[in-house]
C-alpha cells in the first residue's frame, strides 16, 4: 500500500488512485474501530495527571497513527 501511495502522489493515474482507494477502505474502517476501542480504555483508565495521559499515549498512539501504517517501518 505504501507503494501506492506514493504513485498516487507522484502520477497522475486513475488506475493507481482506483486501486488504492479500493485498498484504503479496509485500512481506514480497522483504525476507525481501534480508536473507538482505545477512547472506551481510556474512559476506563482515566489518567489523574497530565504525565499520566502522555505514558498512556506514548504507549497506544501508535496503534492509530495512519501515517505509520501506510508508509509501513521505516528504516
Amino acid at each position: 500500500m505504501a507503494e501506492l501511495v506514493k504513485a498516487a502522489g507522484s502520477d497522475n493515474n486513475w488506475r493507481t488512485r482506483q486501486s488504492l482507494g479500493q485498498k484504503a477502505g479496509p485500512v481506514i474502517g480497522m483504525v476507525e474501530a481501534r480508536a473507538l476501542l482505545l477512547r472506551a480504555r481510556l474512559l476506563q483508565q482515566k489518567p489523574s495527571t497530565l504525565a499520566e495521559l502522555r505514558q498512556w499515549l506514548n504507549k497506544h498512539q501508535a496503534q492509530i497513527d495512519m501515517r505509520a501504517l501506510v508508509q509501513g517501518p521505516t528504516t
